[in-house]
C-alpha cells in the first residue's frame, strides 16, 4: 500500500467551528479524500460536493430593499437544479440567500420574510454557507396563491396541498422555504395567526439543508433523540410527535416564544411554548436548538413590529466561534448557564458534541486539561488525532 499522509486543518478546531477538517494525500502528493470530526464522532461524512452553488453566504442583507430578480440567478448553473423561475418576480435577499415573490406580493412581505432569513442565519456560520451553497431560498405565497402556485412545488397535487399547507420547508430536490403572506403581515384572513407558521417552516429548511450539513453529526442526534423523546412519553398528543421534523419545527417555535398554546395536549399543541418551559422539559431538543442558534438573540414577533424596527435590530452573528464574534470559540468557558449541572448528571459522555464545544471548562477540556482521542474513518483513509484542549498534538495514519 502507498503512503498517506493528513493534514488536519488549523490547529484544532476549523473555522467552521465544532469540527475538525482532515485532508488526505497520497505518496504523490494528490489529494484523495476529505474527513470531517466532531468531539463526539467515531467515524466521518466525507465532503458532498455535488451541484453547489458557486460562492460562499455574505454577511450582509438588503431587506430594505425590494427589486428584480438577478438575471444570473435564472441560470441553472448558479441556482440549483433549474435556476429562479420566471414566476417570480420580486426579490431581496440576506446572506446572498434569495427571497422571493411574484408581482402579487406586498413588499412589507418580503421584507418581513428577509427579516427571518437574517435572523435565522445569523448565528452560524457552518450552517448559513451550507443554506447558501445547496442554493436554499425562501418564497413568499401571495394571499390569492396556493402552495402549489409555487415552481418547485407545481408538481404536487393542488386539491390537497394548496388546502392542506400554506408553506413547505426547503429539501435538497425543492431547496425553497415557502410561507403565506398573510401569516408574515398578520392578515385577519390568516388561518395560523397564532402561530408563526414562516418561522416554523423555514426552520425545517434550516434543518434540511443548513444543519444537516453543517454541523457534523447533528441530524443523527436529532433523529436518535425524537426517538427517545417518543420512548419517553414526551410530547404526547402534539404535532412535535408527528416526525423528527416536526419535533425539531415546533422545539424552534418555543425556542423563540413564538408557539401556540394549549394548557392540555389537544392534538397539535400543549402547555411547552417557551424557550424556559422548553429547556426544562426536553433540555436535549433545547440543546440540539441551541447549537444552530448560540447566539440567543431575541426574535422580533410578526404582529408587534415594523419593517424598519427588524432592519435596526442589532442581531448577533457567528457565536459559534466560526468566524468572529459571538461567544463560541478558543477561550476555556462555559457558554450556557446549565453547563454545570449538565456536566454533573454525565452530559459531558452523553452529549460530546454539545458539550465539549460549549461546556469545555465543566467537561475539563481546556487546554492542560487533559488528552482526547478521535479515531476518523474515511471511505479510503483513517487517522487517529492526539487533542489537548484545541490544540492537536499528534496525527498517525492507520
Amino acid at each position: 500500500m502507498s503512503k498517506t499522509t493528513v493534514e488536519v486543518n488549523g490547529n484544532g478546531l476549523e473555522s467552521l467551528g465544532k469540527e475538525f477538517k482532515i485532508k488526505f494525500y497520497d505518496a504523490d502528493g494528490n489529494f484523495t479524500d476529505t474527513g470531517f470530526v466532531g468531539y463526539s464522532d467515531n467515524s466521518s461524512h466525507r465532503s458532498r460536493r455535488a451541484s453547489l452553488r458557486p460562492g460562499k453566504a455574505t454577511s450582509t442583507d438588503s431587506c430594505d430593499h425590494v427589486r428584480g430578480v438577478p438575471s444570473e440567478l435564472r441560470s441553472s448553473s448558479v441556482m440549483k437544479p433549474h435556476g429562479i423561475a420566471i414566476f417570480y418576480q420580486k426579490y431581496t435577499e440576506a446572506y446572498g440567500i434569495p427571497i422571493l415573490s411574484s408581482w402579487n406580493v406586498n413588499d412589507d412581505a418580503l421584507k418581513r420574510a428577509c427579516y427571518i432569513t437574517r435572523f435565522l442565519f445569523a448565528d452560524n456560520y457552518a450552517v448559513r454557507n451550507s443554506f447558501y451553497q445547496r442554493s436554499g431560498r425562501s418564497a413568499v405565497i401571495g394571499v390569492h396563491e396556493g402552495t402549489t402556485s409555487i415552481p418547485e412545488h407545481s408538481h404536487m397535487d393542488p386539491s390537497f396541498w394548496d388546502k392542506r399547507a400554506r408553506g413547505l420547508g426547503a429539501t435538497d430536490s425543492a431547496p425553497v422555504s415557502t410561507g403565506g403572506e398573510e401569516n408574515l403581515l398578520c392578515m385577519k384572513n390568516d388561518r395560523y395567526h397564532s402561530e408563526d407558521i414562516y418561522l416554523h417552516e423555514f426552520s425545517h429548511g434550516v434543518a434540511n439543508l443548513g444543519a444537516r450539513y453543517g454541523i457534523s453529526g447533528w441530524f443523527r442526534r436529532l433523529e436518535s433523540q425524537y426517538n427517545t423523546a417518543k420512548q419517553q412519553g414526551l410530547w404526547a398528543n402534539t404535532y412535535s410527535m408527528s416526525s423528527s421534523a416536526e419535533y425539531f419545527a415546533e422545539g424552534v417555535q418555543s425556542f423563540f416564544n413564538v408557539n401556540d398554546y394549549s394548557a392540555t395536549p389537544n392534538g397539535i399543541h400543549g402547555p411547552i411554548n417557551t424557550k424556559e418551559k422548553l429547556s426544562t422539559y426536553d433540555p436535549a431538543l433545547y440543546q440540539l436548538i441551541e447549537e444552530v442558534w448560540p447566539c440567543h438573540n431575541t426574535y422580533l414577533k410578526r404582529c408587534v413590529v415594523s419593517r424598519a424596527q427588524e432592519q435596526q435590530q442589532n442581531i448577533r452573528t457567528n457565536c459559534d466561534g466560526s468566524t468572529g464574534g459571538g461567544d463560541g470559540g478558543g477561550s476555556c468557558k462555559d457558554i450556557h448557564p446549565n453547563c454545570h449541572s449538565w456536566a454533573t448528571t454525565g452530559e459531558c459522555s452523553r452529549n460530546p458534541a454539545y458539550m465539549l464545544v460549549n461546556c469545555k471548562h465543566s467537561c475539563n477540556t481546556c487546554s492542560g486539561q487533559g488528552v482526547v482521542a478521535l479515531h476518523v474513518q474515511t471511505a479510503v483513509s483513517s487517522v487517529m488525532i492526539g487533542l489537548e484542549g484545541e490544540n492537536v498534538i499528534e496525527t498517525q495514519v492507520t
